[in-house]
């Protein structure tokens, strides 16, 4: 019985460490997050126009900047990311009060295994595109960090960017 007692404590103690760890990670976490939000963009700077790229959408159609036709909703996502989880459903809300999904993109970092979560959301209301970290529509946005938004002009130039959904699509 005092065997039992003394493993019993020894997982306790080790679950104890590593909840203690994973709330330290987690703070870190939102520590980097605040720090992002207050100052620096997510991606290229409003008015600038994006780069050249050319990649497949999760349906296997081909994508290039030349496709990204009128006023586009952007989004990107990290599988992983919890803050982009919680943004997702802001996202998909926004992207429904589009008439075409085809003025909405979703880019997910990551592989399509790991991000069929996200990706089976984001499908109904854009055109996806899985990729992985700093992958061609990534690097023609000069995307910073995730979870980030915008609305592109129809001459690919960046009209509003930010970190919240609703920020990028209200403002003029």
């Amino acid at each position: 019985m005092t065997a039992l007692v003394a493993v019993l404590t020894v997982v306790s103690l080790l679950n104890l460490l590593l909840t203690v760890g994973l709330l330290r990670k987690v703070r870190e976490q939102a520590d980097r997050l605040a720090e992002v939000e207050a100052g620096v963009p997510p991606m290229l700077p409003d008015g600038v126009e994006i780069g050249d790229f050319a990649t497949v959408t999760l349906d296997g159609e081909p994508l290039t900047r030349a496709d990204l036709t009128g006023e586009v909703y952007v989004g990107f996502f990290n599988w992983n990311c919890e803050v982009c989880h919680d943004r997702l459903p802001q996202f998909i809300a926004e992207a429904e009060r589009r008439s075409d999904p085809r003025q909405v993109l979703a880019v997910v970092r990551g592989t399509p295994e790991l991000a069929v979560e996200m990706t089976s959301r984001l499908d109904p209301v854009a055109r996806v595109v899985v990729e992985e970290k700093r992958g061609p529509v990534q690097v023609a946005f000069h995307l910073y960090a995730t979870p980030a938004f915008c609305v592109l002009n129809p001459d690919h130039t960046i009209r509003a960017s930010g970190y919240e959904p609703g920020l990028a699509a209200a403002r003029p």
